[in-house]
């Protein structure tokens, strides 16, 4: 069986596809991610007023890196690993709605000094990426 020794390939063979044929599609990524840091600026510039400006802030780039993550994975032919990053970005966004759903529950996690478990924010929010994970 013979390797291939060269790493970089399937990335360099998706830029090209990105820069050619996926062009509309990258753009949607690009758009996503200056969605996405559009909003952690805004929560960046109310960190010290709002505990609950900072968790969802906190959540907020995390998900960006998750994404991001997922995005370098397919990039390189990893698309079944990126799929295993997929179930944080998920419980990232949920966890966004959940608090959403009801702000007292970001005083709770605070006072708990823990966020609840994945499970039960996709219950309490009534969750449809249940069959995605």
């Amino acid at each position: 069986m013979e390797l291939n020794t060269d790493i970089w390939q399937a990335r360099e063979m998706a830029i090209s596809l990105l820069a050619q044929e996926l062009r509309s599609e990258r753009d949607l990524f690009g758009d996503g991610f200056a969605a996405l840091d559009t909003l952690i600026e805004r929560y960046n510039g109310r960190l010290n007023s709002v505990q609950h400006l900072e968790i969802c802030g906190l959540i907020l780039v995390k998900g960006r890196n998750l994404c991001h993550c997922c995005l370098s994975l397919v990039l390189d032919g990893h698309g079944q690993e990126a799929g295993a990053i997929l179930r944080p970005l998920i419980e990232c966004f949920e966890l966004l709605e959940y608090f959403h759903q009801d702000p007292t529950r970001i005083n709770e996690a605070l006072t708990k000094q823990t966020l609840p478990k994945a499970g039960d924010v996709a219950r309490a929010i009534d969750g449809t990426f249940h069959g995605l994970r």
